[in-house]
């Protein structure tokens, strides 16, 4: 249907290229169409006759954006925004752009301006509240997250980095229960259930810990990281049996890595099954690449066993 609309256009533009209605159809259609330099095109046209449309300037700054010029981007949208300064549109976009480019500042500045001109926008909050956490600064990011969760309190992302400043600032009280709030509202999400079982290891909540981090093995069956600390877990408690078990289940359906070979060999150590250790070091060094230990310290180790 949007192919026969237009091929329609094109049609009919060559009938009347003067029609400049037309003309602005087929370039917010084409930006669906993903066709951004013929867009571009039309739109450049369009300006030159038509000046004091705000929307087109709005549209050329969305073409930029998708080219990755930001800088012609930013330059429409202050155009649009000039043109149509009550808009709430043209200056969230623009702090978005901003945003985008790394100028913390001017986001801020123009996320902050689009709430004077919708009080209401969620969005805004939240990402004022991500660039308070970038610039450290903890209350004004914990008072725009309660802000975006108050105006949207199914917004699971607000709760989860509200959670997860509280937890920078040891409010782990405060960090439970918003982590809680996030798998109540999305239980697929492996994030929260990790950190509430990194929570629950600051407290030496062993088993409650164990039990989170499994839930974030069945929600993220491939989160080497995890399954590294429950086995470290099931190490503490004298148990290797239950930790080979564990990583060999998950191995059945992942790829190793030079951690899991590193872990394995702590395994086995426990185990005193010297060769073993000695095998899974080795192909840890094989696998240098996914391998976080340094690499001396791994040749260290394998030299002190050759030699016992």
């Amino acid at each position: 249907m949007l192919k026969e609309k237009l091929q329609k256009l094109i049609n009919e533009l060559k009938i009347e290229p003067q029609n400049h209605e037309k003309r602005k159809q087929l370039a917010f259609l084409l930006i669906e169409f993903d066709a951004y330099e013929d867009a571009l095109k039309q739109l450049k046209f369009l300006v030159k006759v038509i000046s004091d449309d705000a929307m087109l300037y709005y549209k050329m700054a969305l073409v930029y954006t998708h080219l990755d010029n930001f800088e012609q981007a930013e330059q429409a949208y202050l155009q649009a925004i000039d043109l149509a300064p009550n808009d709430p549109d043209y200056v969230y976009n623009l702090a978005s752009l901003y945003d985008k480019k790394g100028d913390i500042e001017n986001a801020i500045k123009y996320y902050y301006l689009t709430l004077d001109l919708d009080s209401l926008d969620a969005n805004s909050h939240f990402n004022l509240a991500l660039l308070y956490i970038k610039k450290e600064d903890y209350d004004e990011a914990i008072s725009h997250l309660n802000e975006a969760i108050s105006l949207n309190p199914k917004d699971v992302y607000a709760y989860f980095y509200l959670a997860n400043v509280l937890q920078k600032i040891d409010d782990d009280e405060g960090a439970v229960e918003n982590y809680e709030k996030v798998i109540e509202l999305s239980p697929e999400y492996s994030w929260a259930y990790y950190n509430l079982g990194c929570l629950a290891l600051k407290y030496e909540e062993h088993q409650k810990a164990k039990e989170y981090f499994v839930k974030t093995i069945q929600t993220n069956p491939k989160d080497t990281q995890t399954v590294r600390i429950l086995a470290g877990l099931a190490l503490q408690e004298k148990n290797a049996d239950w930790a080979l078990e564990f990583v060999n289940f998950f191995l059945q359906n992942n790829e190793i890595t030079g951690d899991l070979h590193i872990t394995l060999a702590q395994i086995y150590q426990q185990k005193g099954e010297k060769q073993n250790v000695i095998s899974h070091l080795e192909q840890a060094l094989n696998h240098y690449k996914t391998l976080t230990m340094p690499i001396d310290a791994v040749k260290r180790s394998l030299a002190e066993l050759r030699k016992a």
